[in-house]
């Protein structure tokens, strides 16, 4: 438009710039270039109009472009701010994606089984116990043999029946049966011993039945860091077979504090225990003996085999007169290697033998081994099955 405008003052222009006809006369000359003069100040007012018009039109042009140009930017700046929507993904891509991803199989260390340490040692126990609910069947056998007296030995085996309450408590119940020679001054070779609190009098090899109760509770359950620690509670009773027995009865019981500690998990076991043994022996008289006895004993374990552990164990005996350790009678030491097997799932299998190395009697103050209160060899053999 602005264009339109400037071309149409310019032939304006030049239609005024053309030559005009002359005047004959003088007055009309005069008139003429009056009127000549009015028209062409006329003629350049208009000129002037038209050129302001024209410009007035370019500047609104220019301010129209500006105005467009700013408001484009501005729109860009706003398009830049404003996140665009997602686009969706095509069907075949939203396929793909719904289809399961396969799981990368990942390679699990071998699960180890489960030790339970109440029966990888030998006389020594662990501090484990059974789980909830389980049961088990067992026997237990312990042999002696090789005192002061030639040919003078005895054995204790029971049979019975445990159950776990929990997996922290274990209870059990068995019968019980010994075979013993009384410690005497001279031996018979009929088989009759001469009992020396007894004087000359000959009585014939003593035999025992009676019953055996336990309780354990696991106070502080084992892990491969950490340390497990129980307590144990056996009271036994025992009574003569034969009426020619001096002791006619015997009540007693085992309070034990049981520590073990996996030393290589699932490879080696350490265990301790200390145990108080009050004892009473009822005479057929009527008289009552009473005696007690203290036994620290350490033992380890190896796993040599899926199922097999051999261990060594060390034995600390101590004999008194009285229920609380009134009178020092004897102490012995005593070790000797392990051997246990574990048989399917649930049962096992054990041996251990212990040697007395060294130890004293008060009776006999110069030797070298006390063979009057203790044995110079014990064999233990125990077997159980769970489920």
């Amino acid at each position: 438009m602005a264009r339109a405008d400037t071309a149409l003052a310019s032939e304006f222009c030049q239609s005024i710039a053309r030559p005009t006809r002359s005047v004959p006369s003088r007055p009309g000359r005069l008139w003429f270039a009056a009127v000549s003069s009015m028209d062409r100040a006329r003629e350049g007012l208009l000129v002037a109009a038209v050129l302001i018009f024209a410009a007035n039109a370019s500047a609104g042009q220019l301010q129209q472009q500006q105005i467009g140009i700013g408001a484009t930017l501005a729109t860009s700046d706003a398009q830049a701010k404003i996140p665009l929507p997602p686009r969706r993904p095509s069907p075949e891509r939203r396929r793909k994606s719904e289809q399961p991803k396969p799981k990368t199989a990942k390679r699990s260390p071998p699960a180890a089984t489960t030790v339970n340490t109440w029966v990888i040692f030998g006389f020594t126990e662990g501090a484990d116990t059974g789980q909830k609910d389980e049961r088990a069947i067992y026997y237990d056998a312990v042999v002696r043999f090789s005192r002061r007296e030639r040919g003078l030995a005895g054995w204790r085996a029971s049979l019975g029946y445990a159950y776990s309450i929990s997996d922290r408590l274990t209870v059990w119940g068995a019968g019980s049966a010994s075979h013993q020679r009384t410690s005497a001054a001279a031996g018979r070779s009929n088989g009759e011993v001469s009992v020396g609190s007894v004087g000359d009098s000959v009585i014939p090899d003593t035999s025992y039945f009676g019953a055996v109760a336990g309780w354990k509770y696991r106070i502080l359950p084992r892990d491969s860091n950490s340390v497990g620690l129980s307590i144990q509670i056996e009271p036994y009773w025992d009574r003569a077979v034969a009426r020619a027995a001096t002791t006619e009865q015997t009540f007693g019981s085992d309070f034990r504090l049981i520590i073990d500690k996996a030393l290589l998990p699932d490879r080696l076991f350490g265990a301790l225990n200390f145990a108080y043994q009050p004892e009473a022996g009822v005479h057929r008289g009527g008289g009552v003996e009473s005696s007690s006895q203290f036994e620290a004993a350490g033992a380890i374990s190896a796993r040599v085999a899926d199922k097999l552990f051999i261990g060594a164990e060390l034995r600390y005996l101590k004999s008194h007169g009285g229920y609380f350790f009134n009178q020092n009678v004897g102490w012995s030491l005593f070790a000797g290697p392990t051997l246990q097997l574990l048989l399917g799932d649930s049962g096992y299998l054990g041996l251990a033998w212990s040697l007395q190395l060294i130890g004293k009697a008060t009776e006999e103050p110069t030797g070298a081994l006390d063979l009057v209160n203790y044995e110079r060899q014990q064999i233990r053999v125990k077997w159980g099955v769970g489920f």
